[in-house]
């Protein structure tokens, strides 16, 4: 598992990486859409599982002695094809387990494009009930945006959002 640090700034706040693409398939059905479960790094005791089926990309986040949330990441995106980036930033404080995941989630909005992605930054809690909290649109700063969000208080986005 690679794990890095950014430096931490005036907010006392660190972003720790796990890989996307270093997981190993622990259910696959191609008969069923192409279905395919996968788990990926996790940090402090937190599981990730990758779910792909019928050319959509979703996450499953497990948190430590708890069962694991589906995160939904299709429901949030139009329901086009989608594919999750390489990383998960997790975010929290020094010393602490993250609080906060956010990863890049490329979509096809358009039916007539499917070649064309739309690169949006997923923000999700990681406290109590793990769930979406914001979708952060392309754009100047979208990183930055995205680790703000993370490190406020937000509520549970509604799928479709």
């Amino acid at each position: 598992m690679s794990v890095s640090v950014l430096s931490a700034g005036p907010t006392e706040r660190v972003s720790r990486y796990t890989s996307l693409t270093d997981c190993k398939v622990t259910l696959a059905k191609p008969d069923e859409a192409g279905y395919r479960a996968s788990d990926c790094p996790g940090l402090d005791g937190f599981g990730l599982q990758k779910i792909e089926a019928d050319g959509r990309e979703n996450l499953a986040i497990q948190p430590p002695g708890s069962l694991s949330q589906n995160l939904k990441l299709p429901a949030y995106s139009g329901g086009g094809f989608s594919a999750l980036g390489e990383q998960a930033e997790w975010r929290g404080k020094p010393g602490t387990p993250p609080d906060a995941l956010i990863v890049r989630y490329k979509v096809a909005e358009r039916a007539d494009a499917p070649e064309q992605w739309t690169s949006y930054v997923m923000v999700a809690s990681l406290k109590d009930t793990p769930c979406v909290v914001a979708r952060i649109a392309p754009g100047p700063q979208q990183n930055e945006e995205a680790r703000r969000v993370a490190d406020s208080a937000m509520p549970c986005l509604a799928p479709g959002a």
